[in-house]
């Protein structure tokens, strides 16, 4: 199961949690041909389904820039997307794509150099409420329970300033 690490600095703050996209390694593009307003991308072993958010910059050509969804999966080297350009040609340029796929759990940790606690929680959260973690502690929003108190946000606020956490996020 892929994750990621993401920084969070000390203070109050939003960690988007329901539909939250974890980014992936950025991959070299091969190639980009377009067809009407399908465009055909080549990357070798892309790893990419159909339905995933796939951002690609770097094309000289403005049409193949951006984020797109993963229309069809031919091989496990193309997959194409719809472009909003009739016909644009080719791609040219130094293509990167990396792909954004929902999360499907959240893990939320403290740093074990922090000098106090921090708390998690819904909007409301502050210095004395929610969930709590010491220096060192984590805790695991499981499959489908990412919105705490039913909200579409986690938030997150340290007992001092200058303490730190991170979250970790997966996909199947």
């Amino acid at each position: 199961m892929p994750t990621i690490n993401y920084p969070i600095f000390d203070g109050t703050l939003d960690i988007p949690t329901a539909g939250t996209r974890i980014r992936f390694t950025q991959k070299s593009v091969t190639s980009i041909t377009a067809a009407g307003k399908v465009a055909t991308v080549t990357i070798t072993s892309h790893g990419y389904n159909v339905g995933d958010s796939v951002t690609i910059s770097g094309a000289v050509e403005s049409d193949f820039n951006g984020t797109f969804v993963v229309q069809s999966v031919p091989s496990a080297n193309t997959f194409t997307v719809w472009i909003d350009a009739d016909n644009p040609g080719a791609a040219t340029g130094t293509i990167i794509a990396y792909a954004r796929k929902p999360a499907f759990w959240l893990t939320v940790v403290a740093k074990d150099t922090n000098a106090g606690k921090i708390f998690i929680g819904g909007n409301s959260v502050s210095s004395s409420s929610g969930i709590y973690l010491e220096p060192g502690d984590s805790h695991t929003f499981p499959p489908g329970k990412f919105n705490y108190l039913d909200l579409q946000h986690l938030y997150a606020d340290t007992a001092n300033n200058g303490d730190d956490l991170y979250y970790v996020g997966g996909t199947l």
